[in-house]
């Protein structure tokens, strides 16, 4: 089984940790080391004894999370394990580079249950369980068949938590991307509070995938404090 703690201790940067925590409010135990590195060593971990590091492991440190969101992410493993694993790993979740880490995407046959997964975690109550289901909704289901489903269900949350409501104006403003013309629409008559559309419109103005056109009818929309 790979050692991943002296991998994480040989690439530790203290400078690194000092504004990883800076960023990421409320993370402790940051050992400093850089996403690619991560990523590599979580994919490595994926292809060796992923279950041993999964079962087994206590994590101590923010990189350790990090770890096994990624590893649940890539390792290859039926639905109903990855499930399992996925619901022992969302309440451990404090902070958004934990949550955002997470990049499965769901195979063909398996997407109908985990879009029943990911709506019932935007039920939640807690700030990140609700987010996990935001992002990880927008990593699998802006798309030509669950495009309506996803802008009904996050017009449904009812969350004041900061990164609840960044995740949710996130994920909108990537509809608007993909789908302008049905999420424009949406935009109109959405039920968001306040501050969560003028985000959302907000983070569509400063996007690089939008037309000068289309944010120019977006800043139309904009509510008034």
């Amino acid at each position: 089984m790979i050692d991943h703690m002296a991998v994480l201790k040989e690439n530790a940067n203290t400078k690194l940790a000092e504004f990883s925590t800076m960023l990421t409010p409320g993370v402790k135990n940051v050992m400093g080391v850089k996403l690619p590195i991560l990523r590599d060593l979580a994919k490595k971990i994926a292809k060796d004894d992923w279950r041993t590091f999964l079962d087994n492991n206590k994590e101590q440190y923010f990189e350790e999370y990090m770890l096994r969101s990624m590893v649940i992410s890539y390792a290859k493993m039926d639905f109903d394990d990855r499930v399992h694993y996925i619901k022992g790993f969302v309440p451990m979740i404090d902070n958004w580079g934990v949550c955002d880490s997470f990049t499965y995407r769901a195979k063909r046959d398996e997407r109908s249950e985990y879009w029943k997964l990911l709506k019932g975690y935007m039920k939640k109550e807690s700030e990140f369980e609700v987010r996990f289901g935001v992002v990880a909704s927008m990593n699998n289901f802006i798309d030509d068949e669950y495009i309506d489903e996803l802008l009904k269900a996050l017009d449904s949350i009812r969350h004041e938590a900061y990164y609840t409501r960044m995740g949710i104006a996130w994920n909108v403003a990537t509809c608007l991307t993909k789908f302008p013309e049905k999420t424009y629409e949406y935009l109109k008559t959405d039920n968001l509070d306040d501050w969560t559309h003028n985000k959302a419109i907000q983070k569509t103005v400063e996007s690089f995938r939008v037309t000068d056109e289309m944010k120019t009818e977006i800043r139309k929309l904009k509510r008034k404090k």
